[in-house]
Formats: C-alpha cells, sequence, structure tokens
C-alpha cells in the first residue's frame, strides 16, 4: 500500500487533525504531480480501491500516454472532474489508456480529453480495451487516429462509457468514434460528433456478434465514405438504442444514419430519433432541432420534437461516477451536462413513456436533457484557524476524501462567506478586513488557491456581509455567478454587490429595515425562479419575512409565518427537500427552539407546504451550517459541538426526517467552521 510522503501534510494540519477516525476507511489518494511525477508512476503505486489524482492542465510526454492500470481496479481522475481543464496529449506518437488485465468496472477513468492519440495500422487511438471491462466517464475524446476504433476500441469488453464525447476522430477503416468487437459494452450519454471513417462506422461500427446497449446518446454530423455515417453494424450484431439521436451523418449513399449487413437481423431501436426513419416503438423521422449542428451544438433548441418523447422505462440508473471513487450514484440519472433527467417541458405534449420512478416527466430523446436543473453537488466544510490560516476538508457524505489549506491570512483578515464567484463549478472563498475594508476573493480548485482578485472595498465600521448567492442569475460562464449581500450595520441598509469573478457588474438596494428589530436570517431562492432571496427574522413579534429580489431589486415581500421570537431562532436556510412547484427547488427554513428542538419549514414561495422535526439536541451543540454532504439533492445539518472535543456531525435529511447522521471527526477549537460550498466540484 502506498505511503503517502511527509511532505504532503505540513505539520500545521497535522495537528489541525489529529482526531479520532470514523466511518470507513478513505482511500488512498496519490496526486500527480506531488506524490508521483506522472501518471503511470502514480499508477503503479496504487492497489485496488485507491485514487489517482491529476492535477488539471496539460500533460504529454512518456508517462503520461499509453497509460496502463495494469489490472489494478483503482481510479485515475482529473482533479477537477472537468475534462476541459485536464488534457493527456498523446502528441500523435501513442495511445491515452491502454487495458488488457481483465479490468472490471471497478476501474475508472473520469474528467480527462484524451487528445492526438495514434494507432497507426491497429486499434485504440485514444483508448484501447481488450477483455477488460472498465468504466470510462465524463472524457472527451478528439482527434485520435486508428485504422479502427480511433476514438476508442472495444474487443470483448462489457464496460460502461458514461457522459463521454467523441469529436473529430478519424479512422482509416472503420468507426472513427468508436469500434466495439464482440461483448456487450453499454453507452449512456455519449455525443459522437464529426469523426470520419474512410470505411464504415463515422460513428460506431459495431462487429463479431457484439450486443451494445446504447443509450440517450446523440450520433450528428458523422462521415463514413462507404457505410453507416452515424452506425455501421456487422457479422451477426444486434445494437439496441433508446432514447437516441441519429441526424445530420453522411456515407456513400447520401443521408446514412444506421447501415446494416443486409443477411443481418437489424438493430432494435425504440423511441429515438432517426433521420429517413426507422421501424420500432416510438421512433420519429423529425429534425431534432439542434441549438447549433455546424458547430457541433447538439442540444435541443424550445420546440424541438425530441423533447418529452424518450421512455424512462430504459434509462439506467447508474449514470454518473460524479465523485471518481468507482462508485456509480444510483437513482440519479443525469444528462452529459450533468443536469437531472426526467426533466417536464411546459410547453411540450409529452410523446414518449414515463414511469422509472417519474410517471408525469418524460426523458427526452439524446444526450442532453432540455431544461433541466443541475445536479446535486456534494458540500464541503471551510475552517479556519484562529492564526489565520484557512483550510478544506473534501466530503463525501461522512468520510473526508481530501484536506489541504489554500492559504494564510493575517488577523485583520476575517472569512465572510464561500460561493462560485467566476461560475467554475468550484467554490471560492471571500475574505473582508476589517483594518482597511478591502474586499477580496480566493479563487479555488478543490483544496488549492489558484488565483485571487479585490473586488473593491467596504468600511468595515458600516458595512457587514449578510449573505453570499446568486441574486441576478447571470453570468458570463454556463454556470451562474455568487453575489454579496451588505448590510449597513447603523442605517439597516441593504445593498447587493452583482459579481462576475472579482468584478462588479451591478449593485443596489433592494431597501432598508431597522437594525433593532429585523435581523437577515439567510439567503435562499424561496420561489425557485434563479434569483436568491432574503429572509428576515423580527425579533419583536418574530415574523419571518421573506424578500424576493431580482438582480438588486425586490419585486415582492411576505410573511411566511411567526414563530415566538422568545422561543425560537432561525438557525440556517437549506432545500431540504429537493422539491418545488418549479423547475428549481427552493429553499426552506430551519428553526432551533431554546429547549433544542429542531423544525423545518418546507416553503414553496411564501407557502409552508410541510413542516416537521428531525429532532432534538442540547445546548452543548451549536449548528454550525447545512449544505448537501451526500450529494442526494437535499441538504443536511452540520453540528459543532462545543465541548473540547470539538466533534464535528452530520444529520442527514430528507424533507423533514432525518434518515441518518453520521461523525465527521473532531478538533480543537481553535479552529472554526466558517462557511460549506462545493470546493471541488463534485
Amino acid at each position: 500500500m502506498y505511503t503517502r510522503p511527509a511532505s504532503i501534510t505540513t505539520a500545521t494540519i497535522a495537528a489541525a487533525f489529529a482526531f479520532v477516525a470514523t466511518g470507513r476507511a478513505a482511500a488512498i489518494v496519490i496526486t500527480v504531480p506531488a506524490d508521483a511525477p506522472n501518471i503511470q508512476a502514480a499508477i503503479d503505486l496504487a492497489t485496488d480501491g485507491d485514487i489517482v489524482e491529476v492535477t488539471d492542465g496539460t500533460w504529454t510526454g512518456a508517462g503520461n500516454r499509453n497509460l496502463d492500470f495494469g489490472g489494478r481496479l483503482i481510479t485515475v481522475r482529473s482533479m477537477s472532474g472537468n475534462p476541459q481543464l485536464c488534457t493527456i496529449d498523446c502528441e500523435d506518437e501513442a495511445r491515452g489508456f491502454i487495458f488488457q488485465g481483465g479490468e472490471d468496472e471497478t476501474a475508472v477513468v473520469r474528467g480527462f480529453t484524451i487528445l492526438d492519440g495514434n494507432a497507426p495500422g491497429t486499434a485504440g487511438g485514444g483508448v484501447m480495451i481488450i477483455a477488460s471491462s472498465p468504466t470510462i466517464t465524463n472524457c472527451i475524446f478528439r482527434s485520435n487516429a486508428a485504422q479502427v476504433g480511433a476514438g476508442m476500441s472495444l474487443q470483448n469488453s462489457t464496460s460502461l462509457v458514461i457522459n463521454c464525447q467523441f469529436l473529430a476522430n478519424d479512422a482509416t477503416a472503420l468507426g472513427a468514434g468508436m469500434q466495439i468487437i464482440g461483448g456487450a459494452p453499454e453507452l449512456t450519454n455519449c455525443v459522437f460528433f464529426d469523426n470520419i471513417a474512410e470505411g464504415d462506422g463515422g460513428g460506431l461500427n459495431v462487429t463479431a456478434a457484439s450486443m451494445p446497449s446504447i443509450n440517450n446518446c446523440t450520433f450528428g454530423g458523422n462521415d463514413a465514405l462507404n457505410l453507416g455515417g452515424g452506425i455501421r453494424s456487422t457479422l451477426l450484431s444486434l445494437p439496441q438504442l433508446a432514447n437516441c439521436i441519429l441526424w445530420g451523418n453522411l456515407d456513400a449513399t447520401g443521408p446514412g444514419p444506421i447501415a446494416q449487413i443486409a443477411a443481418d437481423t437489424p438493430p432494435i431501436v425504440l423511441y429515438s430519433t432517426v433521420q429517413g426513419g426507422w421501424p420500432g416503438t416510438g421512433n420519429t423521422s423529425a429534425d431534432p432541432l439542434f441549438v447549433d449542428a455546424g458547430a457541433g451544438d447538439l442540444r435541443l433548441s424550445a420546440g424541438s420534437p425530441a423533447i418529452d418523447a424518450g421512455s424512462n422505462t430504459v434509462v439506467p440508473d447508474d449514470v454518473s461516477d460524479l465523485d471518481g471513487d468507482g462508485d456509480l450514484m444510483e437513482a440519479v440519472p443525469l444528462d452529459l451536462d450533468l443536469r437531472t433527467r426526467f426533466h417536464d417541458d411546459p410547453d411540450t405534449k409529452d410523446t414518449g413513456v414515463g414511469g422509472n420512478g417519474h410517471p408525469d416527466d418524460v426523458v427526452d430523446m439524446g444526450a442532453y436533457e432540455f431544461g433541466a436543473a443541475g445536479s446535486p453537488r456534494r458540500s464541503d466544510l471551510l475552517w479556519r484557524h484562529d492564526d489565520g490560516q484557512a483550510l478544506i476538508w473534501l466530503m463525501d457524505g461522512t468520510e473526508r476524501i481530501g484536506v489541504g489549506s489554500p492559504g494564510t491570512a493575517g488577523a485583520a483578515w476575517q472569512i465572510a462567506g464561500a460561493g462560485d464567484f467566476d461560475g467554475d463549478g468550484h467554490g471560492d472563498i471571500l475574505w473582508h478586513n476589517t483594518t482597511n475594508g478591502l474586499v477580496v476573493i480566493w479563487f479555488i480548485d478543490g483544496t488549492q488557491r489558484v488565483a485571487a482578485g479585490t473586488a473593491g472595498t467596504a468600511n468595515p465600521d458600516l458595512w457587514a456581509v449578510a449573505g453570499v448567492a446568486d441574486f441576478d442569475g447571470l453570468a458570463t460562464t454556463a454556470t451562474s455567478t455568487a453575489d454579496i449581500l451588505w448590510r449597513h450595520t447603523t442605517t439597516g441598509q441593504t445593498v447587493v454587490w452583482l459579481m462576475d469573478g472579482e468584478q462588479i457588474i451591478g449593485s443596489g438596494s433592494p431597501g432598508s429595515a431597522s437594525i433593532a428589530d429585523w435581523r437577515i436570517a439567510g439567503v435562499g431562492d424561496f420561489d425557485g425562479d434563479g434569483h436568491a432571496d432574503i429572509l428576515w427574522h423580527r425579533a419583536s413579534n418574530g415574523n419571518a419575512v421573506i424578500w424576493f429580489v431580482e438582480g438588486v431589486q425586490r419585486v415582492s415581500a411576505g410573511s411566511a409565518g411567526i414563530a415566538d421570537p422568545n422561543l425560537w431562532e432561525i438557525a440556517g436556510v437549506g432545500n431540504f427537500d429537493g422539491v418545488a412547484s418549479t423547475s428549481t427547488p427552493t429553499a426552506d427554513i430551519l428553526w432551533r427552539n431554546n429547549n433544542g428542538q429542531i423544525f423545518i419549514w418546507l416553503m414553496d414561495g411564501l407557502q409552508r407546504v410541510g413542516q416537521g422535526s428531525p429532532g432534538s439536541v442540547g445546548p452543548v451543540w451549536q449548528i454550525a451550517g447545512t449544505g448537501d454532504f451526500d450529494g442526494d439533492g437535499n441538504d443536511d445539518i452540520l453540528w459543532r459541538n462545543q465541548s473540547p472535543s470539538g466533534l464535528v456531525f452530520a444529520w442527514f435529511i430528507e424533507g423533514t426526517s432525518r434518515v441518518d447522521q453520521g461523525s465527521m471527526g473532531g478538533v480543537p477549537h481553535a479552529w472554526q467552521i466558517v462557511g460549506t460550498a462545493d470546493f471541488d466540484a463534485e
């Protein structure tokens, strides 16, 4: 078993985390290049169950191509999980990965772009899989070349290939995107675009009695100089396609979505869009209306006949490995953008089949779900030491899967909040200087500070940060960015800074409220419109009031109810039930009684749609925050014990019920929990 060098963990961090271990033993994480000089060297150090984590960037040269697991059942993942940020560039000299040691589905590759792989005269330019069945998830195979299977070649394999893109690969013979030779692999949420085969199978070539299962995949813009621009099936193979789209693929006959040897049984195709038509239940030949097919954006436009036209019954549950640990997240079907499946478009008549726990929400055809909400992400813990050091625990339920310090700031600097300010999917840290009022953001990737910037100044004697949330729902990136809510310490005025990175792109006041009588108790999206709102609690009568905000404007306000302020205080805001009448889940209100009882109001706007208590605890336990620590889409409650043990404990919540609980460990009280956010985008 690999032993991490002492240099990986500083003495300060080691002292801070000398706590009693809880839960199952964590896998060893071997980081490249901190623990090994290249990816293959890290793989060679690993044993079954370990994780090789590769720092984002472009990896070239010996040791970073022709990567071979050697039969190890391990995970090799990029640090961010984003294939756009981590590239294995084979420089036209070798493959990316080769599997030939009998690996099963618990061997995982996640979050890479495999670029310019080359296997001239043979198979598998990007990845070659022989009599092995690894899981390949969230990867991009671009500009790879081979005789067959330029992007990927699978021989006698039952691999899971999930959320992958095969782009601009070139085969001198067969299967530019992928070649399947024997076996029954499963493909889910994959896109094949702009691949060219000089023989058959521009997107995919299936041969030698193969029986692949192909679900919610999109084939567009592929070309075969012979037959099967999208898919070619030969030699007694029987591909089974469901919820797929094949459009805009060409072969020697013209439009060529699917081709087969005449004597073979035709591929089974259900609830799919096939240009020119194809026999099978639920199939259509109508234009799927891609957003921009020429540019490779094969998402669906409004009005597409592929929306709400698939079949829920064929959507596999285990379609994602968000944390890259080899354990597929069951019952969380996601699309290629990692957005939730079974999203109902109210403007489209359902023409597909419901079910699979969603009788009224029919899945779309293709790799992308139109209008769906983002997938759940797991929250992590942000700590600050009395000496100014910041520290992050990366969490998976109660298990700490990573720990590290992004840096230290002096005593004058206070952490004022955490949120994703640059829209990269990672939480960032907001600092406010209590001496000169400077406002600084640390941009975080995992536990590393990758950049920092100054957002402005705010007089610390007059202004305090009252919340971090997305008030405008806008950003220059695909992910909306966090904004800053300020409150004047004397007048009670509120001001919102609308942020894009460290840039203030707008500011304004949604109003004022008496400092003496009104407390901002939290921020969250209570009406599901994509904009954060402000929750107030009145000291004089216990009225809980919500200001509904769009940008910097208060568009409406109302009372959510009254709770005796002498008995009850609002202890937090979170989405505890994952449910709303809108496509975006709404925030709920967490209360605590002075007798220790916990109570949750499940909210939809101002309406209380449910309420209940998950339990009670004594005063030695304080609520330290809320967040979705297990990634189930429901926020959980984080506790900190005030005794010297400093124990951290989580209640896992579904609605108003506590469904599980567990200890995360204990640390001295020189460390304080100052925020929760998803710092590793997992």
